[in-house]
């Protein structure tokens, strides 16, 4: 299978919690295996931003080297 997963850098990234940017703390990039062979996936770590609410939402948006634009969103409680 191909691997699809984006050439990023910490630079690529932005991640936001309720609208307030959060700083990358960590970002490693792991080879995950699937039946159809390996991918590429990224584990990252941000900082905890300064408003939580019972319910959140954690916005990732990146940008590769090739310069294509993707986000991701994921709704929380705490």
């Amino acid at each position: 299978a191909e691997d699809i997963a984006p050439d990023i850098t910490e630079q690529s990234l932005s991640c936001l919690v309720n609208g307030e940017r959060c700083d990358l703390l960590m970002m490693n990039q792991v080879k995950e295996y699937t039946q159809d062979g390996p991918m590429t996936a990224y584990l990252i770590q941000i900082s905890k931003p300064r408003n939580m609410a019972a319910r959140n939402k954690l916005d990732i948006i990146l940008k590769d080297i090739q310069g294509n634009i993707g986000m991701g969103s994921l709704f929380f409680s705490v």
